[in-house]
């Protein structure tokens, strides 16, 4: 699972980017969570740099590269073969499906789909 630490409230923020989840759900938030499925490559607020690429014949794993508050952060993500993307690609990304948020205590509190 891709994770990153988070803003405790106010809009969920990866890359600086809004992504949609606007309040605190009903508890302190310290950490997002979500699936290679859920990673979007060509579409979508986050900018992204490709690392990796592998290619498992009827899915491929695409490792990125993101900066968030400040950092370089690996991702992953999942997408069907075959993908055109290369090395080093700067590439948009976005996320579709379940997001996970956990607390301080690393309990998940909430999961919005998005």
């Amino acid at each position: 699972m891709n994770q990153l630490h988070v803003s405790a409230s106010g809009p969920l923020l990866i890359s600086g980017a809004d992504i949609g989840i606007n309040d605190d759900l009903g508890g302190e938030r310290a950490m997002v969570g979500f699936r290679p499925e859920a990673v979007v490559i060509g579409a979508g607020p986050i900018a992204a740099r490709i690392r990796v690429i592998e290619d498992l014949g009827s899915e491929v794993f695409v490792h990125l590269v993101i900066q968030h508050e400040g950092e370089d952060h690996r991702l992953v993500a999942k997408t069907a073969a075959p993908f055109a993307g290369a090395l080093g690609d700067n590439v948009q990304i976005g996320l579709r499906g379940d997001v996970h948020l956990f607390d301080t205590s690393e309990a998940r509190r909430a999961t919005v789909t998005v």
